[in-house]
């Protein structure tokens, strides 16, 4: 991918009118070859169009555009784009809200391992939201990427124990994910602890 004027083989030290004009073409140059490759299938250069135009950075931002050339990388198993897909779907980002795609999309990338998608496949069977509702789906995957260290899932698994939602209920189980999400950061996990008042239960695990 694009990412500084040299890389573009271009002199940073020109007149700076020239030096833009100069830009301009190369990156314009740069993105017909990406388009030419991208058209041809090159799963790298679809993955690159999908980035520069959901950052506008070197083309003007066009989540519709990112979302067309993200969706064909995902369709040849590239696995971030899978993800990504699902995620600009579920989130409605610059696009149509569709979360029985999204889900669709998250699981494929969840089931080769991504737990950042692990997390939403369960929170998605948690809520019922694009697929119909099963507390014990959702606590396998959340238990997966728990284990997978991923915090997200940790807090989400520990909700679950604290509520019992597919689960037996247990404050001990619950609190012990609260605190590993909270140990990497998570501020969720934090206010899960603080509003129940769940942080003396820590010193007796």
């Amino acid at each position: 991918m694009i990412s500084s004027p040299n890389e573009l083989g271009i002199c940073s030290y020109c007149h700076p009118r020239v030096f833009l004009k100069a830009l301009k073409r190369r990156i314009s140059m740069n993105l017909s070859q990406l388009y030419k490759l991208a058209n041809h299938g090159d799963v790298e250069a679809q993955v690159s169009l999908g980035t520069i135009f959901h950052e506008g950075k070197y083309a003007p931002q066009d989540y519709e555009e990112s979302l067309k050339w993200l969706f064909k990388a995902a369709r040849q198993g590239h696995l971030k784009s899978q993800y990504n897909v699902g995620y600009m779907l579920h989130k409605a980002e610059g696009v149509i809200e569709d979360n029985e795609v999204a889900f669709y999309w998250f699981s494929k990338a969840a089931e080769r391992g991504l737990v950042e998608a692990q997390n939403y496949v369960g929170m998605m069977y948690q809520s019922g939201n694009g697929v119909e509702q099963n507390f014990e789906e959702a606590f396998i995957w959340l238990s997966i990427g728990a284990n997978n260290g991923h915090p997200e899932c940790q807090c989400n698994l520990g909700s679950m124990y604290l509520d019992g939602d597919g689960v037996h209920e247990s404050i001990t189980e619950g609190v012990h994910w609260l605190n590993l999400a909270f140990k990497q950061g998570c501020e969720y996990a934090r206010e899960i602890l603080d509003e129940d008042e769940l942080w003396n239960y820590i010193y007796k695990i």
